[in-house]
């Protein structure tokens, strides 16, 4: 079975399933230069880099689908620029400004529908200039 628990990555020897890669590199990100980083998946990519940004440019982000981008956004939106946005669908967008405002001017919310924009809006009212230019 070729699941996320059954991929493995050599350690100094040894072998370490993906569950322990994330968590190693989780709690110590100076681990990275001794860990082949390559055959991580999104889902790990993700998990990793909303803990410790830092090792942004280890990884091939152009894997990243638009629910791993708006996840990592939420956490960490100082990695914008490192992201294809482009990736983002509406509702992805809607849940990245509820929680980072400041975004929105670097997300297309011209993908939003009236639903998502409504939810912005009840937790971030002071965007509502942005979606006026919008309609």
């Amino acid at each position: 079975m070729a699941d996320n628990l059954s991929k493995t990555h050599t350690h100094k020897g040894s072998e370490m399933n993906s569950e322990e890669i994330v968590a190693a590199l989780r709690a110590k990100p100076q681990l990275a230069d001794k860990l082949d980083l390559g055959e991580m998946d999104v889902y790990d990519i993700s998990l990793v880099l909303c803990k410790q940004p830092q090792l942004v440019d280890r990884f091939d982000l152009s894997k990243m689908n638009g629910y791993a981008i708006s996840f990592m956004l939420r956490v960490q939106p100082q990695l914008v620029s490192k992201l294809d946005l482009s990736k983002m669908g509406g509702r992805g967008i809607s849940l990245v400004l509820r929680e980072q405002p400041q975004l929105v001017s670097k997300l297309d919310i011209s993908k939003m529908n009236g639903y998502a924009i409504s939810l912005v809006l009840r937790e971030q009212p002071q965007l509502k200039m942005h979606f006026n230019k919008n309609s």
